[in-house]
């Protein structure tokens, strides 16, 4: 039986981390002798399907959250989440400083960190990165709206949001309009990522994401090749600040819509999983693998964050009227 591991050793715990999703198909770790751990395979080369190709590789302009589980290892921010969706440092220092008034974060940086092409970052690059998420107004720059400044920054009242400023190369200081404990989180979250402004000034703020060798970020892995529509090729950050990234030296990535042929293509060998991106099997695959115990085995559930939310017919029915509509607020409320 093929088996996963030789493909992906559990000492790359960064490789692993790659592979944040909500249904995984994997082959089960080998029983093996002496050591009590596989040889490597020759090729350490991880390959999965996509349903569908990245549709912005801008982290301003990010939406969809299959874009947002493979984009997550090329760039990075104060806080990313583990495997339990729990935030933890990333390129802070430990928990922010906070204000007895609870306005003010100040968050300390790592000063061992470099983008990958070996610039290194300082607290201005928040500054920046964070100007320009706001101004482009993607679909989640409202994330940015509580700190202070943020309306008349992107109404063009003003050049600068006044909450947010340096005050050192590794020191980052946040005002807000008011107290939000969900702050902190939100900083973990894509608009908040890092880009590199030397290399947007040089390459141009349009297009700079359109070739590996300008798309910079911050990241673990970085893109190495791409032919939009069909596939992307990925490779570690040498000397990333993280740490090492395991065994792993090649991550390719096919655009495959067909969810049959992805399943075909895991049981002949040519991917070592599927499911990436919260996509689910294909029917027909989930049945017979949920239920069968030899292949049960190969299923793996990984938390995902999500949101649904209810809307009320406010024009007609039962919630038009203002008593209709308080007393459906309250109910589910």
């Amino acid at each position: 039986m093929r088996r996963l591991r030789r493909y992906l050793p559990a000492s790359a715990g960064i490789a692993i981390g790659l592979i944040a999703l909500l249904l995984v198909v994997f082959m089960p770790s080998p029983n093996s002798s002496g050591s009590g751990q596989a040889p490597l395979a020759a090729d350490q080369t991880l390959s999965f399907p996509i349903a569908q190709d990245l549709a912005d590789l801008d982290p301003a302009l990010i939406s969809n959250p299959a874009d947002v589980d493979l984009l997550r290892n090329l760039f990075s921010g104060l806080y990313r989440f583990d495997a339990k969706l729990r935030e933890v440092p990333d390129l802070a220092v430990g928990q922010p400083v906070l204000s007895a008034d609870g306005l003010i974060y100040t968050f300390h940086l790592r000063q061992d960190a470099r983008f990958s092409n070996g610039d290194p970052i300082t607290a201005s690059d928040f500054v920046y990165s964070w100007h320009r998420a706001a101004a482009k107004q993607g679909d989640y720059a409202g994330l940015f709206g509580v700190i202070a400044g943020y309306s008349d920054f992107v109404s063009g009242k003003v050049a600068q949001m006044s909450g947010l400023r340096t005050l050192d190369d590794y020191t980052l200081e946040v005002t807000l309009v008011k107290r939000a404990a969900y702050f902190q989180t939100e900083t973990g979250l894509w608009p908040f990522w890092l880009v590199d402004k030397k290399v947007i000034a040089s390459a141009g703020d349009a297009v700079w994401f359109n070739k590996a060798e300008t798309l910079v970020g911050s990241g673990p892995f970085r893109l190495t090749a791409r032919t939009p529509g069909q596939s992307m090729d990925f490779a570690p950050v040498a000397g990333w600040y993280g740490g090492k990234t395991g065994s792993l030296t090649r991550v390719h990535v096919e655009v495959m819509a067909d969810t049959a042929a992805q399943v075909a293509q895991y049981e002949s060998g040519v991917f070592s999983l599927i499911g990436f991106g919260r996509q689910p099997l294909a029917p027909a695959a989930a049945t017979r693998y949920t239920s069968d115990p030899k292949l049960k085995d190969q299923l793996a559930l990984v938390p995902a964050g999500t949101t649904f939310w209810i809307g009320f017919n406010l024009r007609s029915g039962p919630f038009a009227s203002v008593d209709g509509g308080r007393a459906g607020r309250r109910a589910f409320s």
